[in-house]
């Protein structure tokens, strides 16, 4: 994405991030003490491309439980989040 931003003419210094999810969902009772679960690793990652790469960090909603859902508006950069409710039992696939 960073390249095609810099072939579309977009400076370094123009990008901001947002950063949303990593929420350890299959992970029940392991995300208090475990600390290398998929939903932190993926954060912490997307942490070190936007230092690697000098992008300021000026959102960020992350961890927990349970996932969500974003709408992203481009135009304006506005982030609406919706958290998504668990699956019960009888919605488990």
């Amino acid at each position: 994405m960073l390249f095609r931003l810099r072939r579309l003419g977009v400076p370094p210094h123009a990008v901001r991030a947002k950063l949303f999810g990593g929420a350890d969902m299959f992970n029940q009772g392991c995300a208090d003490v475990c600390r290398l679960t998929v939903g932190r690793q993926n954060v912490e990652v997307a942490r070190r491309v936007l230092a690697d790469h000098a992008i300021p960090l000026v959102a960020e909603n992350t961890g927990g439980t349970l996932g969500r859902k974003i709408l992203f508006h481009t135009g304006s950069g506005e982030v609406r989040l919706k958290w998504l409710r668990q699956a019960g039992p009888r919605e488990a696939a």
